[in-house]
């Protein structure tokens, strides 16, 4: 029998990687070996942060720059579209300019031409420019004696400018009235009437009135016309054409005794007026006239003859008032 001497047993197997007293399992453990624990994952989440630090400064970088370009561009357009308004506002302005010129030269035609360019080059938003060249056009229009077109013009002021609509409409209404247009004349001047609710009355109002009021007599509408003066005369204008106009429909109602009035207080009117000028001549050359002629309707020979002579004193002999004369010499 062997009678060897055995070792030892130095106990129960330890299983691979089974901790030693006082050491470390595994090659875990040796990575491990004199680090404190919880160091590793601090210096991991440390690292993650560094990276998304260098990620937002590169981020930063780039949006720096886009927005300088940004800015760039836009400084670039903005000068762009300066410099386009600064010359399309010379252009413009050097067209009204031109129309300006050609009007006061009597080139109605071409201020029109000029007028509609400056218009054109002004576009839509210029209210305040368009406004002004348009009036200079409804002037050029009329000096053409394109009284339909400047009547449209006016339509148009009418619409841009409502706060002056009143005055606009007045000078529409002559235009109407200069044209033939009595109805339209008619309309015009009632619409301007009203827009005029001002305390005074607008510009162009006496015009607008007195080409209503004779359109109507022209068509026949003497009613209408005198219901027009009658109003007129009942806010106060006192103004010797009206009468002369009011005179002019009674004749034709052959209300003679009514017109031999209207005549004679608007001739005093007129001579009694502080205006001056070919205006003011005409008109009382115009109402000595109709003087004379409705007292001859009135069968009143002798004092028609003497308004007669008086009319050729004061204003030269023509046809119509030697034709009367030789007549009313027959009947005194």
């Amino acid at each position: 029998m062997d009678q060897r001497r055995r070792r030892p047993s130095a106990g129960p197997a330890r299983a691979r990687g089974q901790r030693r007293p006082g050491g470390y399992a595994g090659s875990a453990g040796r990575m491990r070996a004199g680090r404190p624990k919880g160091q590793g994952a601090r210096a991991k989440s440390q690292g993650i942060e560094a990276r998304r630090r260098r990620r937002r400064r590169r981020l930063y970088k780039a949006l720096a720059a886009w927005a300088i370009c940004i800015l760039l561009m836009a400084g670039a357009a903005a000068g762009t579209y300066h410099l386009v308004r600064a010359v399309t506002t010379g252009k413009r302005t050097e067209l009204r300019r031109e129309g300006l010129e050609k009007l006061q030269q009597g080139d109605y035609s071409g201020a029109v031409a000029s007028f509609d360019a400056a218009l054109e080059q002004a576009g839509n938003k210029a209210e305040d420019f368009q406004t002004d060249v348009l009036l200079y056009r409804a002037e050029a229009e009329q000096g053409l004696k394109d009284y339909p077109a400047a009547a449209y013009t006016y339509g148009l002021l009418t619409e841009k400018d409502p706060e002056n609509a009143a005055s606009y409409g007045y000078l529409q209404a002559v235009c109407y009235g200069a044209a033939g247009a009595g109805e339209q004349a008619y309309e015009a001047y009632q619409a301007a009437r009203q827009a005029d609710q001002g305390e005074e009355k607008a510009a162009g109002w006496m015009e607008g009135l007195l080409a209503a009021g004779g359109a109507c007599v022209k068509s026949g509408q003497y009613e209408r016309a005198m219901a027009l003066y009658e109003d007129a005369l009942g806010e106060g204008a006192e103004n010797g054409q009206i009468y002369n106009q009011m005179g002019l429909c009674q004749m034709a109602l052959e209300d003679y005794e009514g017109a031999g009035d209207s005549f004679d207080r608007g001739y005093h009117l007129a001579a009694a007026s502080e205006a001056g000028g070919d205006g003011k001549e005409e008109v009382l050359k115009e109402l000595a006239f109709n003087r004379a002629v409705v007292r001859e309707y009135l069968q009143e020979y002798g004092e028609a003859l003497e308004l007669f002579e008086a009319y050729v004193s004061a204003y030269g002999a023509d046809e119509r008032a030697q034709h009367e004369i030789d007549f009313l010499e027959t009947r005194v």
